[in-house]
């Protein structure tokens, strides 16, 4: 028996995405808010990230890339948001395997899961599974059938997130998920200021770079953008910017409504391909 399997279920609502039921309504309602490719798949915030969808599904139609990693200049651009939601995105296609990995060491990106998976707060992981070979990758997946999406989380071995990006037994578990899924979500550390994501690199197909509207200062961006391969860059995602609604393109209706009681989530509000991210001016 996996290791997954042993955690106890605690609530019903753990219970019901085992088995691949869709959670109701009040249930829905403890998952965090900004996840609204699993709590309203249907709104036009969601809509947003299906465009990162089909981003990532040109990359794989036209190169055989699976793999995207998901940056930021700094922390709290929503990058760890972006991963999960872009996740839930491709795994809307009910024929489509997806896996997102928790890459970020220092700061665990699936405890935004804890809020309806208790799996999420003791679930061995990536560290485990590099520290020791009898941990499969099996052992380790946290599957959520009602999203159609398995995790891979940060795991509880404390270890240099250096040691663990760099060791062969992490290339082995990405090329692994490579041979059984059809889309790899990896969601990394920032990039300014940590060498981790020039280790993650190698191993991924190509970078999508979050950006926090009103936050992320330019010189930080400019040291991304230098930082990564941009034979890579899949574009940049301006995140949480002036908002652009529903109502602005007229879809108001199609989206449910005129907006009053709408939830408040920050999204993609803006998209740059490779050849025209900002310069280095």
């Amino acid at each position: 028996m996996d290791s997954a399997s042993t955690i106890s279920q605690d609530s019903s609502i753990t219970a019901r995405y085992r088995s691949g039921a869709r959670p109701s309504a009040r249930e829905l309602r403890r998952i965090d808010r900004h996840l609204v490719s699993l709590v309203a798949p249907d709104s036009f915030e969601a809509e947003q990230y299906r465009r990162l969808r089909h981003v990532i599904e040109e990359l794989r139609t036209g190169t055989g890339g699976s793999v995207a990693a998901v940056s930021s200049p700094i922390a709290g651009d929503g990058k760890s948001v972006t991963s999960i939601n872009l996740a839930g995105a491709l795994a809307q296609d009910r024929f489509a395997k997806v896996c997102m990995i928790d890459c970020d060491l220092r700061r665990h990106s699936t405890s935004l899961c804890q809020s309806f998976d208790s799996r999420f707060s003791d679930a061995q992981g990536l560290t485990d599974v590099v520290i020791n070979r009898a941990i499969s990758l099996d052992n380790v997946l946290v599957q959520l059938p009602a999203f159609n999406l398995a995790i891979i989380p940060t795991g509880q071995h404390q270890i240099g997130p250096y040691e663990v990006l760099r060791s062969r037994r992490f290339s082995e578990i990405v090329q692994e998920a490579r041979r059984r899924f059809d889309y790899i979500i990896v969601d990394t550390p920032p990039i300014v200021a940590l060498s981790d994501c020039k280790l993650i690199e190698k191993w991924v197909d190509g970078f999508v770079l979050v950006v926090a509207a009103h936050h992320t200062p330019r010189r930080f961006l400019k040291e991304a953008l230098a930082a990564l391969d941009r034979r890579k860059l899949l574009g940049v995602v301006f995140n949480c910017s002036d908002q652009v609604s529903a109502r602005y393109y007229g879809y108001e209706h199609y989206y449910g409504g005129k907006g009053r009681g709408r939830r408040s989530a920050p999204g993609v509000t803006g998209w740059r391909a490779p050849n025209a991210a900002p310069s280095d001016r």
